[in-house]
């Protein structure tokens, strides 16, 4: 299970464990994220598990879509637009921006369209439901 907090100040990264759950056994498969500051598009579970075929040593594949602050898009030097993190070798984590998301969308890209029809998903949006229809 895959919990989110919203922070009132910001992690060292943009998605960490929650701080306030930092120093307590949470067990897994429970983990809480830290989201802040980016808008959230859309979070899903993504790979074998999300589609029941998991093994037992399977990963958890979570996808997270998001939009970045404004200031990122107006500037002249490009900003990487996605986030590869891998907390462990139970948790794989990416996220992307949208316009990276949208530019795969444009060029058919099926994983785009596998993360759109993904039974688990965490968090979404009407704007993204809008897009993946």
């Amino acid at each position: 299970m895959i919990f989110l907090c919203i922070c009132d100040t910001p992690p060292d990264r943009s998605i960490s464990i929650c701080p306030k759950i930092k120093n307590k056994n949470v067990g897994k498969p429970t983990f809480l994220f830290c989201i802040f500051p980016t808008f959230l598009f859309y979070i899903l579970q993504s790979g074998s598990r999300a589609w029941g075929v998991a093994s037992p040593d399977s990963d958890y594949d979570v996808r997270f879509i998001y939009v970045r602050n404004q200031k990122d898009y107006l500037r002249l030097d490009e900003v990487r637009d996605v986030i590869e993190w891998q907390l462990d070798e139970v948790l794989d984590i990416n996220v992307w921006d949208l316009k990276k998301a949208l530019c795969h969308f444009h060029k058919g890209n099926a994983t785009l369209f596998e993360w759109c029809n993904s039974p688990v998903v965490y968090w979404t949006t009407p704007e993204w439901n809008e897009i993946c229809e």
